[in-house]
């Protein structure tokens, strides 16, 4: 089964990571970030991570405008 998460990114990045774990499967995962440099440095470690452990999935940024 092919499933797509939709996820906010705030100050804890280990929440995204450890849910798509849980899920399984995962082969789209979008993050909303912020232009906070801190939630985009939470974004880059995501990604990181993910392509390492999952390198299947595709993962997309949607930046809100504040």
């Amino acid at each position: 089964m092919s499933v797509a998460v939709i996820s906010p990114l705030g100050m804890s990045p280990p929440v995204v990571t450890t849910f798509v774990d849980y899920l399984g499967g995962v082969r789209d995962l979008v993050v909303i970030t912020t232009a906070e440099r801190r939630v985009k440095e939470g974004f880059e470690l995501i990604r990181v991570a993910l392509k390492i452990k999952y390198p299947k999935t595709r993962i997309h940024e949607v930046e809100l405008p504040f």
